[in-house]
């Protein structure tokens, strides 16, 4: 064993990467800190990763558990596997900051596309250009140091092991909000040999979970993950198979975790269909909002069509997929023509503050423009969506989707993302649309 003090912490290291064992633990710690202008750091966030590499000649298979107290991260979006002949899956938790979601991505055990590296060896990945600069003694382990470069000032430097090419250490400049700066570094705490029959436990817990992620259709850096009923009640159904598979090891505390969010998500389905109960065959509470210029948006223009209200945040930062499905939602706008009235509502609670209205309008335009949006957004500090029962008091996210027929009355009442048909778009909200503009002939 070997120690090293990084960053005022004591790492007890094993003797390298890789021990004699067909499948090795590497147990990462990852440290969040906002810079001052000074630049110094201020911890904000923490988490940690095991990965078991296990080898098969030259290649490797990679499998990944995140241990993030925060709770942040969708559990679906806390493990993930991987061969070293494809690219390895992105280890990304999410933070909080001026209320809202950044991922934080860790770039670890290995470098996506690094080629053998040598002294002065340089190579692209997308728009990051990566050189080896040096090279670094850190315990027992000889290390190319790998500097990183996007060209917006967001940098890198990692410490990989020759022999291997496992990153033992990383640094990363990033930034959040306004132009905030944080570091995000990371380092390889502890190597541990896994015993064989531990190791097939983990290979077959690793797997079965990966099958779920598949089943349930994750994508990679998702960090918002909302499952349907039927999906509730199948991982609810494999739960108890998969709390006995990960006991003792690793993931244990993973199912736990996933146990406690099928539970919880129930419970504001649950909630949710009331609210839905509660508001469709009523008549609509009154459209009062605002419009981007901060005038009132009069509805009274559409009154006798089928009005589609899509309450988003809109903002332009943090842009994550799939954007609300904002871009589908423009498609049936133009679409369906005028008789149909799409009004995106933009939830954002700075609006309700002459201090920080202007700034969330900005962001709203930003979006509009970029997304090159066609039906009107309008804007609502929080009335108007209270006054439809707003889901997010159950913990439910947006958007939220309204459809009201000519009549006035509400027909359609949902939360969350739709099934994206790639030929038909929002095929679901298209159909009630359909449907309500049949029953006002």
């Amino acid at each position: 064993m070997s120690s090293l003090l990084l960053g005022g912490v004591l790492w007890i290291l094993a003797a390298g990467p890789l021990q004699e064992a067909p499948t090795t633990d590497l147990y990462y710690s990852t440290q969040l800190g906002q810079l001052d202008r000074g630049g110094k750091s201020t911890p904000v966030h923490e988490f940690n990763t095991h990965v078991f590499v296990t080898r098969s000649g030259t290649d490797f298979t990679t499998r990944h558990v995140i241990e993030d107290a925060g709770n942040t991260l969708p559990w679906i979006g806390r493990f993930g596997q991987s061969s070293r002949a494809g690219t390895f899956p992105a280890i990304t938790t999410v933070h909080r900051h001026d209320g809202l979601s950044y991922s934080l991505t860790v770039r670890v055990p290995f470098l996506n596309g690094a080629p053998k590296l040598a002294a002065d060896t340089k190579w692209e990945e997308g728009q990051v250009d990566l050189e080896v600069t040096g090279t670094r003694k850190v315990g027992d382990w000889d290390c190319w140091v790998v500097e990183s470069s996007d060209g917006l000032g967001r940098r890198g430097t990692f410490l990989i092991d020759q022999e291997t090419g496992i990153v033992t250490s990383s640094t990363q400049r990033i930034f959040m909000g306004q132009g905030d700066r944080f570091e995000l570094v990371t380092r390889l705490v502890s190597t541990n040999a896994v015993a064989d029959a531990s190791e097939a436990r983990v290979a077959a817990i690793g797997e079965n979970l990966r099958k779920l992620q598949a089943e349930l259709g994750y994508a990679e850096r998702t960090t918002d993950f909302e499952l349907t009923a039927a999906q509730l009640e199948s991982v609810a159904d494999q739960i108890p198979a998969l709390t006995e598979a990960a006991e003792g090891t690793a993931y244990e505390r993973l199912v736990a975790l996933i146990n406690r969010e099928v539970k919880a998500q129930q419970q504001r389905t649950t909630a949710v269909a009331d609210l839905t109960k509660r508001f469709v065959g009523q008549a609509a509470p009154p459209i009062r909002v605002k419009t981007l210029t901060g005038t009132d948006y009069d509805i009274a223009p559409h009154k006798g069509k089928v009005i589609v209200l899509h309450f988003w945040d809109y903002r332009d930062s943090p842009l994550t997929e799939p954007y609300g499905q904002i871009g589908y939602l423009d498609f049936l706008a133009s679409r369906r023509g005028e008789r149909v009235k799409v009004i995106g509502v933009a939830v954002d609670p700075r609006l309700g503050s002459p201090d920080t209205a202007g700034l969330a309008v900005r962001s709203i335009r930003k979006l509009k423009e970029f997304m090159n949006v066609g039906y009107d957004i309008t804007t609502d500090s929080g009335d108007l969506i209270k006054s439809f029962g707003d889901p997010r008091q159950f913990s439910a996210p947006l958007p939220l989707w309204v459809v009201i027929g000519p009549n006035g009355q509400i027909v359609h009442y949902r939360n969350g993302l739709y099934k994206v048909d790639v030929n038909r778009g929002l095929e679901e909200l298209d159909l009630v649309v359909a449907d309500a503009l049949k029953s006002a002939k």
